[in-house]
């Protein structure tokens, strides 16, 4: 009989989880589409089975035009790794997606309905012409107080865009927005007991920048504001009467170190042929940047009970600059990054050919977000 009911006990322990490839995670990014696939191990951890980036031919908007010329671009991607399956998460295109912060007050009818009737204020024609979600941020059980990060797309954008995906023979899976992706790939970096501070994310684009702010898995925030690699390049351009094309170059040869080259001793006194002066013509533009920066630290101590922003991490064009982090975390007075420590989450790559996951560049941020939906415990 305890035979019998040791062997009842056994089939009801729960079974470790098998090794799970995900589905393909889509990003349009400014200048580059990029994909990822991962395998989540028995273990918890996860492989990089899968990636590739490819720059557009012409611009981002074109590529998304043409379904014919998308069809080409996303079939030459998805031919550069070995991808499993035709299953993809994917995000909207920030010009087809309008994020914003919605403090409201739930009613009889629920938080849907509290959203929709105040948005429907907000947008230019009907409500029903949107495709409408919201992310909770703050929901206190004894207020009727609420805010919530709420997405707002026309529907005509979104059944042109996923039709254009379909052309090129994918299966969308979901459909998402990238604060969300961030939010779930952040959300795996392992804390030290006791920390409880937020994570900022700065995405640098061409002409705009978004910045995400994480509490823990919550997703506190996310904005777009105006300042991009474009306003640096012309700043920089004005600063030394140069063109913009030269500036460009400088700033990615030279990028915002504060001196070019490091005394060779420790007394040795730097001259000002080894001060960057790149640095301080850029500084009053990112003097912009940093008052966002503050003020998201204000918000998010002020959401989360006065836990302060403890990293900084950075993504896109500015954060492939030399010297960048440094400059925004001297300004700042914040730890910044534009690497995350993935080797605590992700345990090398899938196939000998691949490159190992700390060498592909935080440019691959989102997609590996898009990818973790569906092998993470809660998404």
């Amino acid at each position: 009989m305890s035979a019998l009911v040791d062997k009842l006990k056994d089939g009801l322990k729960a079974k470790p989880r098998a090794s799970q490839i995900g589905p393909i995670g889509l990003h349009f990014a400014e200048e580059q589409v990029h994909a990822v696939q991962l395998r989540r191990l028995a273990s918890g951890k996860y492989v990089l089975r899968a990636w590739a980036s490819l720059p557009y031919r012409e611009t981002r908007e074109d590529a998304l035009a043409d379904e014919s010329r998308l069809k080409v671009l996303l079939t030459n991607l998805l031919g550069r790794a070995s991808f499993r399956g035709k299953q993809v998460v994917t995000v909207l295109p920030p010009a087809m997606v309008r994020i914003s912060s919605l403090n409201y007050h739930a009613g009889g009818g629920g938080d849907g309905e509290a959203i929709l009737r105040l948005m429907d204020d907000r947008l230019d024609g009907s409500v029903n012409d949107y495709v409408i979600d919201f992310l909770p941020v703050r929901s206190d059980a004894s207020s009727r107080d609420k805010v919530a990060l709420v997405t707002a797309s026309r529907k005509s954008d979104v059944v042109d865009f996923l039709e254009s995906l379909r052309h090129a023979k994918l299966d969308v899976a979901e459909l998402e927005v990238s604060p969300a992706a961030l939010n779930r790939l952040i959300g795996l970096l392992p804390r030290k007991a006791g920390e409880r501070g937020n994570i900022l994310v700065i995405n640098y684009g061409a002409q705009h920048s978004y910045l995400t702010l994480i509490s823990g898995r919550r997703l506190l925030m996310d904005k777009e504001i105006d300042f991009g690699s474009e306003s640096v390049i012309q700043q920089l351009a004005k600063g030394l009467d140069i063109d913009l094309n030269m500036a460009g170059e400088m700033a990615v040869r030279e990028g915002l170190a504060q001196q070019l080259k490091a005394p060779f001793g420790a007394t040795q006194v730097l001259t000002a042929d080894d001060v960057n002066p790149v640095v301080e013509i850029v500084r009053p533009v990112f003097s912009r940047l940093v008052e966002e920066v503050r003020r998201a630290c204000l918000y998010a101590a002020s959401e989360s009970q006065g836990d302060v922003v403890e990293q900084v991490y950075t993504f896109g064009s500015i954060a492939r600059w030399p010297g960048a982090d440094q400059m925004l975390s001297e300004l700042a007075r914040l730890p910044v990054a534009s690497s995350l420590p993935l080797t605590a989450i992700f345990d090398g790559a899938d196939e000998k050919s691949a490159t190992d996951y700390l060498g592909v560049g935080p440019e691959l941020a989102v997609a590996t977000g898009l990818a973790l939906r569906g092998l993470t415990d809660d998404a």
